[in-house]
């Protein structure tokens, strides 16, 4: 729950109209951008990116099973 200074400023934003978005932003720019990288490339970083995280994981695993049982 924000504290009452907060909500104070809340309710002055909505009746002037600020939504809190930017309008700015084009229409057209929503959802996800259309990269220039091929299927290939990102197969090879998500390879790589799951072998770092297995490997973290799996040396998080020994570092607690060194703790517990020395």
């Amino acid at each position: 729950m924000p504290a009452p200074a907060q909500d104070s400023a809340l309710q002055d934003a909505e009746e002037q109209g600020d939504s809190g978005f930017d309008e700015d932003y084009p229409e057209d720019a929503k959802g996800r951008k259309k990269g220039s990288t091929s299927q290939a490339t990102r197969r090879d970083q998500n390879r790589i990116a799951q072998r770092d995280f297995r490997l973290r994981k799996q040396q998080k695993v020994i570092f607690i099973f060194i703790r517990a049982y020395c």
